[in-house]
C-alpha cells in the first residue's frame, strides 16, 4: 500500500488557506478535510500544521476563535481575514505554472527512463557495441579469418575495404599490385583477397580489399587494422545506430552471408539554404564536404560564414568554412564545411557532397541498404 504523502514546506500555507476558504475549522478538521479531499494522498503532519496556523495568524491571513467542537469541546477555530481569502487568488496562477512544470519534467524524465529500459529490453540479440572516436568514427571489433578483436572503423564514405599490412602480414594472405581510382588519380595500391570477414551477423567471404598503411590514408586510423567500406556494409540489408546506448544493429540476408558485394552509395536530398543537395551519407566524416563546382552549378546562391581558410583531411586538401541553413526536417542545423575545388569525374553528375552523420545530431540513425533511405531521430 502506497505510503501517503508528507506535505512539503512551502506548499502548506496555500493549502491551509484554501481549505479554511471553505469554512472555519480547527486544527484537527482542517487535516481532515485536506485528507478527504485528497482520497488519503496528502498526510498533514501534526507538528508542521500548528506551526503553520500560528505563522499565518501572526502574517493576518487568519484569526483565530476559541469555541464548542462537535463534540463538546473546547477548541480554536480559524478562519480567512481578508488579506488571506485575496493571497490564495494570486498564488493560485503560480501554482498552476509551477505543478504544470514539474509534471512536466517528471512526465518527461519517466519517458526518457521507459524509453532506455525498452531499448535494453528490445535490443537485438545480434547487437554489437561500438566505441565513438573523435565523436563522430564509429569503432566496432571485427574478425578476418582466425585474429578475433580486431578494430575496424566503418565508413560509408570508403568504396572499398583497406585493411592493415600488419593484418595481411599476419595473415600470409598473397597479394598483387593494382590500381584504385582516388579523386581522378590512379594510386597504385596492393590488393588482396580476405577470406572470411565477420562484422557482428555480417559474414563477407573472398572479398577483395586494398592492402596498406591506414595511416598513411585516415588520420584517424592510428591502432585500427581496418577501414570497412561500403564494398563489404551494403551486404547488409540494414544498419542501425543508437549512439544512446551505444550499439549498432546490423540486418542481414537470410542466408547471413554476403558474396555478391555492392559498392554504390547511400545519398539523400538536403536544403541548404532553401536550395536542394544531393549528399552521399558518410560515417567517416565530421561535417559536411562540398564540391564547389557543383555547388557554383547547382547552389550558385549558397553562403557560406566564418573566415575561409586552407584546411585538409587525411590525403584531401581545401577550404574550411562555415555553413548555415541545413534543413534536417524538423530542424535547421549548421556545420563546419570542407570545400573542394573539383568532384572527381567518376562521381555522378548529381552528387554535390557529402554528409558526416554526426551532422544529424541524432540520436539513433538507421542506414537502409534495402530501400535506399536513411532515417535518424
Amino acid at each position: 500500500m502506497a505510503k501517503p504523502t508528507d506535505l512539503v514546506q512551502g506548499t502548506l500555507d496555500l493549502l491551509i488557506l484554501r481549505t479554511l476558504a471553505l469554512q472555519p475549522m480547527h486544527g484537527w478538521g482542517i487535516a481532515q478535510r485536506m485528507r478527504q479531499i485528497s482520497p488519503g494522498v496528502l498526510q498533514m503532519n501534526q507538528r508542521a500544521l500548528y506551526p503553520a496556523l500560528y505563522r499565518l495568524e501572526h502574517q493576518g491571513w487568519i484569526r483565530a476563535k476559541w469555541a464548542e467542537s462537535g463534540n463538546n469541546r473546547r477548541a480554536k477555530f480559524y478562519s480567512l481575514t481578508l488579506d488571506g481569502a485575496i493571497y490564495p487568488r494570486q498564488e493560485q496562477a503560480q501554482w498552476k505554472l509551477l505543478s504544470l512544470a514539474l509534471i512536466t519534467l517528471l512526465i518527461h524524465a519517466q519517458e526518457t527512463y521507459s524509453e532506455q529500459v525498452s531499448r535494453a529490453m528490445t535490443a537485438p540479440s545480434n547487437a554489437m557495441p561500438f566505441e565513438l572516436g573523435r565523436g563522430f568514427l564509429i569503432l566496432v571489433e571485427g574478425q578476418i579469418g582466425p585474429l578475433t578483436h580486431l578494430k575496424f572503423i566503418l565508413d560509408t564514405g570508403t568504396t572499398h575495404t583497406m585493411v592493415n599490412a600488419q593484418i595481411a602480414d599476419r595473415l600470409s594472405l598473397r597479394r598483387h599490385k593494382g590500381k584504385v581510382l582516388s579523386f581522378d588519380k590512379h594510386i597504385k595500391v596492393d590488393w588482396t583477397s580476405l577470406p572470411e570477414l565477420r562484422l557482428g551477423p555480417l559474414t563477407v567471404r573472398n572479398s577483395p580489399a586494398m592492402v596498406g598503411d591506414l595511416k598513411r590514408v585516415s588520420e584517424f586510423a592510428d591502432g585500427v587494422d581496418a577501414i570497412v567500406g561500403l564494398d563489404v556494409l551494403r551486404a547488409a540489408e540494414s544498419i542501425r545506430i543508437d549512439y544512446r546506448s551505444r550499439l549498432i544493429a546490423m540486418k542481414v540476408p537470410a542466408d547471413a552471408l554476403a558474396s555478391s558485394l555492392n559498392a554504390s552509395a547511400l545519398t539523400i536530398l538536403v536544403p541548404l539554404q532553401g536550395r536542394p543537395a544531393r549528399l552521399i551519407i558518410d560515417t567517416g566524416l565530421q561535417g559536411v564536404l562540398l564540391y564547389e563546382d557543383r555547388i557554383q552549378r547547382d547552389l550558385p546562391h549558397l553562403r557560406l560564414s566564418g573566415p575561409i581558410s586552407r584546411a585538409s583531411v587525411g590525403r584531401l586538401r581545401g577550404r574550411a568554412a562555415n555553413l548555415a541553413g541545413i534543413d534536417l526536417g524538423a530542424q535547421e542545423l549548421q556545420s563546419s564545411v570542407l570545400l573542394l575545388r573539383k568532384a572527381p569525374s567518376s562521381l555522378p553528375a548529381d552528387i554535390d557532397g557529402c554528409l558526416g552523420i554526426n551532422t544529424l545530431q541524432a540520436g539513433m540513425i538507421e542506414l537502409n541498404f534495402a530501400s535506399h533511405t536513411l532515417r535518424w531521430q
